[in-house]
């Protein structure tokens, strides 16, 4: 081979080379620095800014709302549990060690002697009499205690 200068089916490549390689770097690259821009500009930027205010939106509104009720709801549970325990079930001890203390005592009360009764049935009736003449004065505890009377009736 020589070296020479001969028009060949190669020639019409190297000069379209060129001249594409001259528009990619000028008129193409120009576009896409144009179209980056504002894709840039106009897209991501504005999603980003709006990502972050979603972000502290969700951190303080809607994880502040959410951690308010999860307080509010062990608050509220404690308190029913301290109300359960102390309140409830305090009672119902209190009444059922009464009722037992109640029981021990009045249980001496059943004697089989009939004196016995005799002795509480004229001591009830006695205090009943004296309620009955201390509130003489007063129409409406009167009628109260008239209506627990023995006969039931109506002054």
């Amino acid at each position: 081979p020589e070296a020479t200068i001969s028009l060949d089916t190669d020639w019409f490549y190297r000069k379209g080379g060129r001249g594409l390689l001259w528009l990619a770097q000028h008129p193409i690259a120009r576009i896409d620095a144009l179209l980056g821009e504002a894709y840039l500009t106009l897209i991501l930027d504005p999603l980003q800014r709006l990502g972050r205010f979603l972000g502290i939106f969700d951190d303080r509104v809607i994880d502040g709302a959410v951690n308010g009720v999860s307080r509010g709801t062990q608050s509220f549970a404690r308190l029913a549990t301290a109300t359960e325990k102390y309140v409830i079930y305090g009672s119902l001890n209190i009444i059922g060690y009464g009722s037992h203390i109640a029981a021990r005592v009045l249980r001496r009360l059943q004697s089989g002697q009939v004196h016995h009764y005799a002795a509480f049935l004229v001591i009830g009736l006695f205090i009943l009499v004296n309620l009955y003449l201390y509130f003489a004065d007063n129409p409406s505890v009167l009628m109260i205690f008239s209506r627990l009377s023995l006969n039931g009736r109506n002054p």
